[in-house]
């Protein structure tokens, strides 16, 4: 009698156990392109973008961007920054960035951003991407970031 019990107990043990390793976050190929326009009458500095992303489809993404100049090099500004991108179906993700280098004498900017989680399907997402974006002086700009994400 105690035999299919302990069965039973023992099969599941293993569905949870099967289950917790199908749930667990995949690393895969990230990348996005986008357009879009800075507000530089405030700070931070809010960019307001659309554009197409893998796992993510159309987006909607608002960025808070800081800088700093560079204190040997007036022609160049570290910028730091918060994102958050949502899906057509509303979830969000979320990315960070600190020390990116944006060169003023050709307007091209580039560094590291970080997946640091979200909404939905993207609560518990990590990742990392590199970026190039051309930001033109009066606001528009275009961009494209390249990397992985786990969620």
């Amino acid at each position: 009698m105690n035999r299919p019990i302990r069965l039973s107990w023992l099969a599941a043990v293993a569905v949870v156990a099967l289950a917790a390793t199908m749930a667990q976050a995949t690393e895969r190929p990230f990348g996005y392109v986008e357009e879009g326009m800075t507000d530089f009458s405030t700070y931070p500095f809010v960019a307001y973008s659309e554009g197409v992303a893998r796992h993510v489809g159309e987006f909607t993404k608002v960025a808070y961007l800081t800088g700093t100049p560079d204190p040997y090099d007036p022609t160049i500004l570290y910028v730091s920054g918060t994102d958050v991108m949502t899906a057509p179906n509303g979830d969000e993700l979320y990315v960070a960035f600190e020390g990116a280098v944006l060169d003023l004498t050709t307007n091209v900017a580039y560094g590291t951003q970080y997946v640091v989680g979200g909404t939905g399907r993207f609560a518990d997402a990590t990742g990392a991407l590199d970026f190039v974006v051309y930001q033109d002086p009066t606001g528009p700009f275009h961009g494209i970031a390249v990397g992985t994400i786990d969620y």
